[in-house]
């Protein structure tokens, strides 16, 4: 069976329903299951959604190389952490 977009956001969404902020470092590494362009497909469409936030690590000098290769661009500004509220 081939996973869908809807799929990954409903396993994103269990991954970091605690109300706190997620690295895509570590849920890149929960999903290493799936497809980059899928999870990435997955995190869009989350971002869309009120209740979810996708922010830049505001203290760069903190972002390691993983850190930098997990991040999702979005509007041109790569995107570290998953909020989800």
């Amino acid at each position: 069976m081939t996973a869908t977009t809807p799929d990954i956001t409903t396993h994103i969404r269990c991954l970091a329903a605690d109300g706190h902020p997620h690295s895509l470092t570590t849920l890149r590494h929960q999903l290493a299951a799936y497809p980059r362009h899928l999870v990435d497909a997955a995190l869009r469409t989350l971002a869309s959604q009120d209740d979810v936030q996708l922010r830049s690590q505001e203290d760069q000098k903190r972002l390691t190389e993983d850190d930098r290769r997990a991040a999702l661009m979005l509007g041109g500004t790569p995107r570290h952490l998953l909020h989800i509220t």
